[in-house]
């Protein structure tokens, strides 16, 4: 990945449960569009190919520069590492673990998922994980997607570095 220019803007890094046990793990500044087209016929390669089933969670984070990334481009990829660490890698897709369910993450991407497990144990990677604000999806989704959300999983364990 190149730079990526951060601005001051909000995020949602959220994580999907999908058909056969999967996770999908995105992040939008427009919550309710994209999660229209999760659970439409649009979407992610892999909500294409395994029906979105609910929200797990979602967090919110104001954006900022690490380096030659976005804060919320790194959260994202910690966050799905750790539902990897959980499930399983091939149970997980976006942030750099591949966009299909056929796909591996590519010789690139692992090594960004593991620079960036190294950077979660850091100052500067703890304070991003502090910065990361847990909300109800529900509150970003007040007509439930008319109907297509049947519920919401319970809250899972907090973002760790281990």
């Amino acid at each position: 990945m190149g730079l990526s220019v951060a601005k001051d803007e909000l995020y949602y890094i959220y994580v999907l449960r999908v058909e056969g046990n999967g996770w999908y793990v995105g992040s939008t500044q427009s919550f309710e569009r994209r999660m229209r087209s999760h659970f439409g016929k649009g979407g992610a390669v892999a909500t294409k190919e395994r029906r979105a089933l609910e929200i797990e969670e979602v967090f919110e984070l104001r954006d900022y520069q690490i380096r030659t990334d976005c804060a919320h481009e790194r959260a994202e990829v910690l966050i799905a590492q750790r539902y990897a660490q959980l499930y399983g890698m091939n149970s997980v897709r976006g942030a750099k673990h591949g966009k299909g369910w056929n796909d591996q993450p590519s010789p690139g991407n692992l090594r960004d998922i593991e620079r960036y497990n190294k950077f979660a144990t850091s100052i500067e990677g703890e304070r991003l994980l502090a910065a990361l604000r847990r909300i109800d999806p529900l509150t970003l989704l007040p007509d439930r997607l008319n109907g297509a959300l049947t519920g919401l999983a319970s809250t899972p364990a907090p973002i760790s570095t281990t």
